[in-house]
């Protein structure tokens, strides 16, 4: 399996376990975003996967950031 490059939006509790879980097996944290903090092309860093583990009300606006 090729690593892949991910970025972890709420890096909380659990944001911070899959992060140390996905780096155990190999694959890179290439951006870590808290709260307040924008989402965009430089925020993400060349991540081929986003992680959220925000509140709900922040879900949404998060996952569209990530794709715009």
């Amino acid at each position: 399996m090729s690593a892949l490059r991910l970025a972890i939006i709420g890096p909380g509790k659990m944001g911070s376990a899959v992060a140390e879980l996905a780096a155990s097996v190999g694959h890179d944290v290439v951006a870590t975003i808290a709260d307040g903090m924008s989402i965009d092309v430089d925020s993400l860093n060349g991540a081929e996967v986003a992680i959220e583990f925000t509140e709900p009300g922040a879900a949404a606006a998060n996952v569209t950031a990530c794709v715009l």
